[in-house]
């Protein structure tokens, strides 16, 4: 194996009880008992010295499982007779074997599919990857691999040819075809647990595995026992494993491309070659195999490992079940222990490789082309108006020969092209609709508020404070980002705030997309000129986590100066210490004393004439959290700068709220270059009042020569470069 990882423990009145022999087989040593590393393994993602310094890692679903045995009393003994019972038999099928080892052995092949649950990122890895991983489980189970002849001579006669072959599904459970690949859009990419475990595939006709971007406790996957997941803990069977620990190409590498050999191997019910536990190296154990000698376990490639114990023979560190960076073998007792798991009713497992299934999965041909799924991806969300925005195809399970692309808005687009480009000249939202196709069929995907095109022109001022009562105050330019489409999102309510009895709310009460994170943007804010910047705002949120540790929450603040197109991290709070409104698993709403001030001193390079900020909002992990409210937005200038735009280019709109035939009003220092534009709320023009050089004096503009739709408008004035803008409402 390689890689770090983790086992939960699970205390046992009579425990494991297998059978260690040495490796000639001269004499049966002693029967041992103890606590049964009972039944989930991990794998890491920590270098070897660290992983030999400060040992394994924990994985963060022991508390879990503790609790499954402590509220299903019996459970527990259950599993663990089952376990006992397949190392026996699985023992007495390595003695029958010993005289026919390869003349009588049969092929099982065993259908796979492959769940990529990814947020569009690097964790989307391509098909090529996973089929480079099928080519290795193949190597490795059939002793094909090429790296056979470093196998030292001590234990080259023990190497088996396992006689167990993948292939990637070709029919999905409906019947349908497939590549074997399911690909999910998914924030659970970046919790890698039992919950990730997205649309399981019929185990007794698949072999699922979920490939994510990070798991819990910094481990690289894990697989559970055939005996844990006997009856109704079904929905876990299969392997969770990280992305990078896929293949030996793409994100992954050669170092870690056995990973999933030895996580199939805990499938088929192996344990670690010293035996059921997850820290290598302290103590000589045995895995209950008659032909593995004990061994401590290694977490290096020591070859020669010095009869540590058992004397006369050295250790098998080139055991897939072994944390070596050298795996390179199975022996024929590990072939006769899967074998058994084969053909044995615990967890389905026998049902796989039947000719049936093989039929119905699409196992026995030849490898067909199937129709395509369409998804895409832009390379960036929010942009300022004239940047060019990429759309990227992202479509799956069969690859298309025709797209057809359809961008509505303000403005139209479409293209043919498979990853086509549009510059996006007009402020405002755009949809995205493709439609792909190929000789097997045609398929099509709608995303609304793809692109979202900001002005390079500010929407608010300095000291301008957003408290939300004003009820078109909230489509003033303010974005909410909600990924996935769920009920959690920020949106205004009209029944509590921080000031008045409005603010913005995160429906966070029992959202079941564990880590969602859902973002708030705000306008963008004309800040040059200004000096001592700051950013404050309200907040309050409670939790429902009835344990500190389960507080995993964070609320994060970042600024933009290109309208959304990269944002760079000002304020973060996380865990216990983000919540202000305690503990409560009702749905939350706060008091006057939950709500928290927050001031953020700003760097100088937001004295910028565009910049936006953004409320980032996780949800823990464990679905324990709660609601989060947002009020009294507010940028302060503590120290105005001696080009304060403010002076000399201020304005005023009489009467506001008006009925489109208001006036604005100014007054000019000296001669200027002035500029009056009236806009919607998102900022997009929809007509230039004024535009021209005045002299210094008095002067007023009509906002509008026509009439105006009931609503709220932006008033922007330019004047010598200085920006100003202020909203106006337009009433019946």
């Amino acid at each position: 194996m390689q890689g770090n990882g983790c086992i939960v423990y699970v205390p046992s009145p009579s425990g494991l009880v297998p059978l260690i022999l040495n490796i000639k087989m001269k004499q049966t040593i002693t029967q041992v008992s103890g606590k049964v590393a009972l039944l989930l393994f991990s794998l890491g993602s920590m270098t070897v010295p660290a992983l030999a310094q400060d040992g394994m890692n924990h994985c963060g679903l022991h508390h879990v499982l503790h609790e499954l045995y402590e509220n299903n009393p019996g459970l527990e003994a259950e599993h663990q007779q089952k376990h006992q019972d397949m190392l026996a038999e699985g023992k007495r099928n390595f003695e029958a074997q010993q005289n026919s080892r390869d003349t009588t052995a049969p092929n099982y092949i065993i259908p796979v599919v492959f769940h990529i649950i990814h947020d569009y990122g690097t964790e989307n890895i391509s098909d090529a990857q996973v089929l480079d991983q099928m080519r290795i489980l193949n190597d490795d189970y059939r002793k094909m691999n090429s790296d056979t002849s470093q196998i030292v001579a001590e234990f080259a006669p023990l190497a088996a040819d396992c006689k167990i072959e993948f292939r990637l599904a070709q029919i999905d459970p409906e019947g349908h075809c497939t590549n074997g690949i399911d690909r999910i859009a998914s924030m659970e990419t970046y919790v890698g647990d039992d919950g990730s475990k997205f649309n399981q595939w019929p185990r007794d006709k698949y072999l699922n595995v979920w490939v994510v971007r990070s798991m819990r406790d910094g481990v690289a996957g894990y697989a559970y026992y055939p005996a844990a997941v006997d009856g109704f803990l079904f929905p876990y069977d299969g392997v969770i494993i990280l992305q990078d620990y896929i293949g030996s190409i793409g994100t992954s590498s050669v170092t870690n491309s056995r990973a999933l050999t030895h996580e199939i191997g805990h499938y088929l019910s192996l344990a670690h070659t010293w035996g059921n536990t997850n820290n290598p190296g302290i103590a000589c154990g045995d895995d209950g195999i008659l032909d593995t000698p004990a061994t401590k376990g290694w977490t290096t490639c020591n070859l020669t490992s010095n009869a540590m114990c058992t004397v006369g023979d050295n250790e098998n560190v080139q055991n897939y079940m072994e944390y070596a960076y050298c795996s390179k073998m199975f022996t024929y007792g590990q072939r006769a222990q899967m074998w058994y798991s084969l053909n044995s009713t615990t967890a389905e497992r026998y049902k796989l490789w039947q000719p049936g299934n093989l039929a119905a999965t699409g196992c026995l041909g030849n490898p067909v082309t199937c129709a395509p799924k369409a998804d895409f991806h832009p390379n960036r969300r929010m942009v300022c108006e004239g940047t060019v925005v990429t759309l990227n195809d992202k479509t799956w399970n069969g690859t298309p020969t025709t797209w057809n692309w359809t961008v509505t808005g303000p403005a139209n687009f479409s293209s043919t092209q498979q990853n086509p480009q549009f510059t996006f000249n007009t402020v405002g939202s755009y949809d995205v609709k493709l439609v792909v196709s190929n000789a097997q069929g045609t398929d099509s995907i709608s995303k609304g508020q793809v692109i979202i095109v900001s002005s390079d022109y500010a929407v608010l001022n300095a000291q301008y404070t957003e408290s939300f009562e004003d009820p078109n105050a909230f489509y003033l330019g303010y974005v909410s980002n909600n990924r996935y489409g769920n009920a959690s999102y920020f949106q205004r309510n009209t029944w509590t705030g921080a000031t008045g009895s409005a603010s913005v709310f995160l429906n966070n009460h029992n959202n079941t997309i564990r880590g969602d994170v859902d973002e708030f943007v705000t306008p963008s804010y004309y800040l040059s000129y200004l000096t001592n910047l700051q950013f404050e705002f309200k907040y309050a949120y409670a939790t429902g986590a009835t344990a500190a540790d389960w507080n995993t929450q964070s609320l994060k603040v970042y600024t933009s100066i290109d309208c959304g197109q990269n944002w760079i991290l000002r304020w973060t709070k996380s865990g216990s210490q983000l919540v202000t409104g305690g503990f409560t698993p009702n749905f939350y709403v706060p008091v006057a004393n939950d709500w928290a001030t927050i001031t953020i001193p700003l760097p100088s390079n937001c004295a910028a004439p565009n910049v936006r900020f953004k409320f980032e909002f996780t949800s823990p992990a464990d679905e324990t959290g709660n609601n989060l409210f947002i009020d009294d937005i507010n940028i302060n200038a503590a120290g105005v700068g001696i080009n304060d735009p403010s002076t000399g280019s201020a304005f005023s709109i009489y009467p506001n709220p008006g009925d489109g035939n208001s006036t604005i009003a100014y007054t000019l220092e000296k001669e200027s270059n002035v500029k009056a534009e009236l806009l919607d709320v998102t900022g997009r023009l929809i007509r230039e009042i004024h535009s021209g050089s005045q002299a210094a004096g008095q002067h007023q503009l009509p906002v509008s020569d026509e009439p105006l739709a009931v609503g709220t408008y932006l008033i922007r004035m330019v004047i010598d470069e200085k920006v100003t803008t202020q909203k106006y409402v337009v009433t019946e």
